[in-house]
């Protein structure tokens, strides 16, 4: 269904009725639609709200750089908008500029530190600068806001990881599988450990698990894995590994 299909529908209220477009547009993942309504919508009248709703829609577009305005913009016309925060700092972390990204999930923990994701990509952050105490402490407190979100545990085993402290590492990859059976990245990240361990047939178990669920990427990029993979299995040799398509 397109634009006109929706807007066909009589209005008494123009702004009210490209709002209602927007919104049903979203609901029925017609992101170029949605688009269009909001940006009527903001003819009429600017709000924050609808600026983070069409940053929605043009993410899921593609349009990272529509995306990153809109928030910024709604930012400008609401500065404790929390949501828009931590949006425009994933933009910032996924365009490889970490300070800008820190700065903005530090405003969206500011404005609502309830939002354990935002805790968690602020954690991860600093663990890609090297800040694993930070780091820490960031993922400890996503957990305590949401124990039972398996990829908290994923990250914070990341951290734990860089630190040095592999049991603590391995538990927590185990108990995101407890949680999330079919979440590659923990198989992935946990075959990493096995691999500083020199348990070279667990970490190839894992890995190839990880690769049976579509491959992570989170802790290792897949050709790095690929590579690895094969190094284990010349240690073992050809048949001493279990698992192996």
């Amino acid at each position: 269904m397109k634009f006109n299909d929706y807007a066909r529908e009589p209005n008494t209220d123009r702004y009210d009725h490209y709002i209602m477009i927007g919104q049903q547009a979203l609901a029925e993942r017609n992101w170029a639609a949605a688009v269009e309504a909001f940006t009527e919508a903001l003819s009429i009248g600017r709000t924050a709200k609808v600026l983070v709703n069409r940053a929605y829609a043009r993410g899921r577009l593609g349009d990272i750089d529509g995306q990153w305005a809109d928030y910024d913009l709604a930012i400008q016309l609401d500065p404790t908008l929390a949501f828009a925060y931590a949006n425009r700092g994933s933009i910032h972390s996924k365009r490889g500029d970490r300070e800008a990204a820190l700065a903005d999930y530090s405003e969206a923990i500011r404005f609502d530190p309830t939002v354990a994701l935002t805790w968690n990509n602020r954690g991860w952050l600093y663990r890609e600068m090297g800040q694993l105490e930070q780091a820490l402490a960031d993922l400890n407190e996503a957990l305590r806001l949401d124990p039972d979100f398996g990829p908290y545990y994923d990250s914070r085993a990341g951290i734990y990881f860089a630190r040095g402290d592999y049991a603590q590492a391995i538990a927590d990859h185990t108990r995101c599988l407890d949680l999330h059976p079919d979440w590659a990245d923990a198989y992935e990240g946990r075959g990493l450990v096995w691999e500083a361990l020199e348990d070279w047939q667990q970490a190839l178990d894992d890995w190839l698990r990880s690769l049976e669920l579509g491959g992570g990427g989170g802790h290792i990029a897949p050709a790095a894995l690929q590579d690895r993979i094969a190094e284990v299995k010349r240690k073992l040799g050809p048949d001493t590994h279990r698992n192996d398509a």
